[in-house]
């Protein structure tokens, strides 16, 4: 935590892609620091397996058109 004291440095080594791990007497105190779009990305990521894992838990399984089309409405 001391290091944003000097937090010009620490948003730019952010900006180059580098992650902070926050700690406490060298320890994991359970924080990150990461570049905006990275997080984003991995978000987006997360969004795209927990679908594609949705998806292959359903393989197989037949649903009317009318039932997809309401299920699917609002995503």
């Amino acid at each position: 935590m001391s290091a944003l004291r000097n937090y010009n440095n620490v948003f730019d080594e952010v900006r180059d892609g580098t992650t902070i791990r926050f700690t406490k007497n060298g320890k994991d105190a359970g924080g990150v620091l990461v570049n905006t779009q990275e997080w984003e990305h991995v978000q987006a990521e997360i969004r795209l397996l927990t679908e594609l894992n949705r998806a292959d838990r359903n393989f197989g399984t037949v649903i009317s058109h009318d039932k997809f089309r309401q299920k699917h409405r609002h995503e």
